[in-house]
């Protein structure tokens, strides 16, 4: 696949595995240069309201929902992203924690020290007692919402890549739009950084997914997970590819 059909197909598969109504915004990088993280964002658009899918949805393109730790990142969402939309972003309480105000939590783990809540915010608006998602509005505030914001219009979420699976300081999302790292499966991370040969998932390409490939050997069915190259037959080419990366999986 050559990188500009790979780009392309990488833009709709954002699109096609969030099932969106409306085609999902183009990704945009903050950029370091302008004092930013260099990460990348997008705004995705569902039929349906809820925040776990959303959150399913964004870990299916290489990201996760947006975490805002800072009033620089919360304004370049605003001006380059939010579009005056209400969108679910990555905060969230677990069941356990207290209601309304505490244990607030970032999906990817980070600290949430700085925030940016609207006035009487979080608040458990009634008739919702369990309103333990994060959402994002207007000038960049925050508000607490149900799961599925039934109060809410929120079929909206931001989308952040921040990846960097091979550890050489740049985000890998820019990296295959761009056509530097091969992403065939158009999951948004990079084939070097994942073990695609790895059917039988041990964390290492050997003799049992060989065995695998061997047996699905021929035209593709429904069941066939072998055919890496997605050309409708499990040949030699996944043979070939099987072998290249026999071994430990990439750590």
């Amino acid at each position: 696949m050559n990188n500009t059909i790979q780009r392309q197909v990488l833009a709709a598969a954002v699109t096609a595995a969030v099932g969106a109504t409306a085609n999902a915004q183009q990704a945009v990088q903050w950029r370091v240069d302008d004092g930013g993280n260099g990460h990348w964002y997008a705004r995705i658009v569902r039929d349906s309201r809820n925040w776990t899918a959303m959150k399913a949805a964004a870990k299916g393109v290489g990201g996760h929902l947006a975490t805002v730790t800072s009033s620089d990142e919360s304004a370049f969402l605003v001006n380059h992203v939010l579009a005056g939309n209400f969108c679910f972003i990555g905060g969230f309480q677990p069941p356990s924690a207290p209601e309304p105000a505490t244990d607030w939590r970032w999906v990817t783990g980070e600290p949430l020290v700085w925030s940016n809540w609207a006035s009487g915010e979080p608040n458990n608006y009634p008739p919702s007692s369990d309103e333990d998602c994060m959402a994002i509005w207007g000038g960049g505030q925050w508000a607490d919402v149900n799961e599925d914001a039934y109060l809410t219009p929120c079929n909206h979420a931001i989308i952040e890549w921040s990846a960097d699976c091979n550890n050489d300081g740049i985000v890998d999302y820019g990296q295959i739009l761009s056509g530097q790292l091969v992403d065939a499966d158009t999951n948004g991370v990079p084939d070097t950084c994942e073990c695609p040969c790895d059917v039988f998932p041990d964390n290492a390409v050997n003799g049992i997914d060989l065995g695998v490939l061997l047996g699905q050997w021929g035209e593709v069915t429904q069941y066939t997970v072998t055919d890496f190259n997605r050309d409708g037959a499990v040949d030699g080419i996944d043979l070939g590819q099987l072998l290249a990366v026999w071994g430990p999986c990439p750590s």
